[in-house]
């Protein structure tokens, strides 16, 4: 299930994306048409230079095809969450982005203790060392001398001249039962190469468990240590696109009135861009960090509770 909610979260905030990069190519497109027609008013008058005139003009021509791409994108990711979620076509989405997160700060060591509990891929390695403790203990238990016993039981009736004879009761003929026993004298060593292949391979199997082990707890340190890193990235994002915004708003007064060139008003709007776009990847990054920590744990977080569920207890 764990799964499925990250794919979820992964189709989400791809429509999301595709969202505000609408969003972000309609407000660029509006403001690039509004200043190219000012532009145009103040080259006639000979206050900019041609320069800075088709400098505005290719602005405009930049924001119509980036409109264009996002259009087409939102439709795209409104198609791919439509899919996943079972809906027709006829089903329309408009996101909303969550505001806030929730403050959480995940110890190391609870997280550790709830995946080596929980996660699927331990047990699975848990099963394959007890795999290999069964194929060395069957390969010695064998090694000794083994008796095979077996056992046949047969009728036999004799060729019949005439066809009612062949119906009559077979056991007045002939029964034939023969019991017999196999016991190897020598083996020539078979046995204990296979003591020693199925020792050999147990080895091989606790270095490949070992080194998943360590792999698995690095994994977890790491997700838990980035995750913890989150929080603070998403407000440090947040205070910096409303610090963008406000340097672009004033940029683009300052260009109005002449003040400043085209040059430094485009560097304000990418910064603007950036910065909503870096806000987004924070909020991106945090909830797929938290859910994937879930799937590690099997554990939800927020509720501080297992998302492992008695069946029976589902049932009734």
């Amino acid at each position: 299930m764990e799964s499925v909610s990250l794919k979820a979260i992964s189709r989400f905030f791809d429509l999301a994306n595709a969202q505000l990069n609408l969003s972000i190519a309609k407000i660029n497109y509006s403001n690039s048409d509004t200043l190219y027609k000012i532009a145009q008013g103040r080259y006639n008058i000979g206050t900019i230079a041609e320069n800075d005139l088709l400098q505005m003009q290719l602005s405009l021509l930049n924001a119509s095809t980036a409109l264009n791409e996002a259009e087409v994108d939102l439709e795209l990711q409104r198609s791919r969450l439509r899919s996943f979620l079972g809906y027709n076509e006829k089903m329309n989405f408009e996101l909303v982005l969550p505001d806030s997160i929730p403050g959480l700060q995940l110890e190391v060591q609870k997280v550790m203790e709830l995946a080596q509990n929980n996660n699927p891929d331990v047990i699975s390695r848990q099963r394959r060392l007890l795999q290999a403790q069964r194929d060395v203990a069957q390969a010695k238990g064998e090694r000794g001398r083994n008796i095979n016993l077996y056992a046949s039981y047969g009728l036999t009736h004799a060729a019949a001249s005439k066809i009612p004879t062949v119906y009559e009761d077979p056991f007045q003929n002939e029964q034939q039962l023969q019991i017999g026993f196999q016991i190897p004298i020598i083996d020539w060593g078979q046995g204990r190469g296979r003591v020693k292949m199925a020792e050999s391979q147990k080895e091989l199997v606790d270095v490949q468990l070992s080194l998943e082990q360590t792999d698995f707890e690095q994994s977890i340190f790491l997700q838990v240590m980035q995750f913890n890193l989150q929080d603070d990235q998403v407000d440090i994002a947040s205070r910096a696109e409303a610090i963008a915004q406000s340097r672009y708003d004033v940029t683009k007064q300052r260009f109005l009135i002449g003040k400043i060139d085209v040059l430094n008003l485009n560097d304000a709007l990418k910064e603007k861009d950036n910065s909503k776009r870096a806000y987004f990847d924070a909020l991106r990054n945090y909830w797929n960090y938290f859910y994937f920590v879930r799937q590690l744990t099997l554990y939800d977080f927020v509720q501080d509770k297992p998302l492992v569920q008695d069946f029976d207890l589902i049932v009734k």
